[in-house]
């Protein structure tokens, strides 16, 4: 059977997955414009039926990076798959490395360019602070499904 890889937040292109050598790398953006995906035009479960649809008609392994943006939509993907006796190998998440940089970098953009920007004070820590309740989420729930968390 063919292992299916998903990212949060993660872009599959990245030195971290060069050791993955024999698996078929897809961005979630990419993998939508074969579909002609259009965010104003389509819903959110028509792109996770793109990205389930795209994992389905696979004959290799496949990391789709960005898959979901939430819990329920690797939740939706992964009982997706097992309808068709597929499921999600591992879903690979950023690091809390990772994360404490982007907000180191974030609140430096914002502290240079706030006054060009419409984001109010505390906007990019609840940012932050969202990012990782869905990565708490992600790892609470897929534990318990079998699926590997990953950091990278």
């Amino acid at each position: 059977m063919h292992s299916t890889f998903l990212t949060y937040n993660l872009n599959v292109n990245e030195p971290c997955f060069d050791y993955l050598t024999d698996v078929c790398k897809i961005n979630s953006s990419d993998l939508l414009s074969k579909y002609s995906y259009d965010l104003l035009k389509h819903t959110s479960h028509q792109r996770l039926s793109f990205i389930t649809d795209e994992i389905l008609k696979t004959n290799q392994n496949i990391l789709i990076g960005s898959a979901g943006y939430t819990f329920n939509d690797f939740l939706s993907i992964h009982a997706a798959l097992r309808k068709s006796n597929r499921a999600v190998t591992a879903i690979f998440v950023p690091s809390e490395d990772r994360l404490a940089a982007e907000l180191k970098e974030g609140q430096e953009i914002y502290r240079l360019h706030n006054r060009w920007l419409d984001f109010p004070p505390g906007h990019i820590e609840d940012v932050h602070e969202k990012r990782l309740k869905i990565i708490s989420e992600i790892v609470r729930g897929f534990t318990f499904e079998g699926v590997k968390i990953v950091t990278k």
